[in-house]
């Protein structure tokens, strides 16, 4: 089991060198996780000059965005900026301990990036004033694990959407031929690292999955067995990209999932509103400050 784990790692790790960046602006900020590792935010807005500084929370709803493995926010900085110019949406971007200008002195884990993405939503709701149904998380590849994470905790049960993009099912069916591996011993293998498959069941929002048929990263039966595990009141819908890979949906299939993207925006605000919890969240977060 302990080698299965070390070859998942191995391969699903892998943090870019830290890129030399531009200084920090009104659109960065820091904040501290639970184990007080400092995580990096980046503030993205169609018109480009909402800032921190000015964050009014009432303009539009928020995209709150854990990119793929091998990216960091630098890399990722042109696509956020469009992705929030054409969804007229304020994008929070968020990176991951060993990422970027987080934390460089751990390894990412499981466990600390989901930790990462509790206080980035924390941040969300409590400092940009946020309320939890105005909230879509989106997970891209590696970042499907702290997305489906946070959308499955009850706690987090009026989240206004989930969508997941090249998404792993779990470690083991990304890196395993699943249609030779017999299904009890897939199941056996979920827990070891990145199981989404056994949070699925979990999630209270609606969900979108977005997955290429030419993925060979992460094949395609990941997106169907998470789409399976979804409650059918989540109005899960799965739009396979013809002919799309793993890293190639954002470049050359980027408009055709722009419009599942803001056809799954338009439906969800109102769902999520209707459905969103009365009571406030319970979170042991709640000494979480930004530095």
């Amino acid at each position: 089991m302990f080698g299965v784990e070390f070859v998942m790692r191995q391969k699903i790790w892998v943090p870019p060198e830290r890129p030399k960046t531009k200084k920090d602006d009104d659109c960065d900020a820091y904040v501290k996780t639970i184990s007080s590792d400092r995580i990096h935010l980046r503030l993205y807005s169609p018109d480009n000059r909402t800032n921190l500084l000015v964050y009014n929370e009432n303009i539009r709803r928020l995209v709150l965005y854990f990119h793929g493995n091998a990216e960091d926010l630098h890399s990722c900085n042109l696509y956020l900026a469009w992705l929030a110019t054409n969804t007229d949406q304020n994008v929070l971007g968020v990176e991951y301990v060993g990422y970027g200008k987080s934390a460089r002195d751990k390894e990412p884990t499981e466990k600390n990036m989901c930790e990462v993405a509790d206080a980035a939503l924390y941040y969300a709701c409590n400092t940009l004033g946020h309320k939890m149904h105005t909230i879509t998380v989106v997970g891209r590849s590696l970042g499907s694990i702290p997305a489906v994470y946070l959308a499955s905790q009850r706690m987090n049960a009026g989240l206004g959407g989930l969508i997941l993009i090249s998404a792993l099912a779990s470690g083991a069916r990304c890196m395993l031929p699943c249609a030779y591996i017999p299904a009890s011993i897939l199941s056996s293998l979920d827990s070891v690292f990145g199981g989404n498959i056994l949070r699925m069941g979990d999630v209270q929002c609606m969900v979108l999955i977005i997955h290429g048929d030419s993925d060979k990263d992460v094949p395609l039966e990941n997106a169907q067995a998470l789409y399976q595990k979804c409650h059918q009141w989540c109005m899960p819908e799965i739009y396979v990209v013809k002919g799309g890979g793993h890293n190639d949906l954002a470049d050359r299939y980027g408009k055709e999932i722009l419009r599942q993207i803001n056809a799954f925006k338009e439906q969800s605000a109102e769902t999520a509103r209707l459905r969103s919890c009365e009571e406030e969240s319970q979170t042991p977060y709640e000494s979480l400050i930004e530095i």
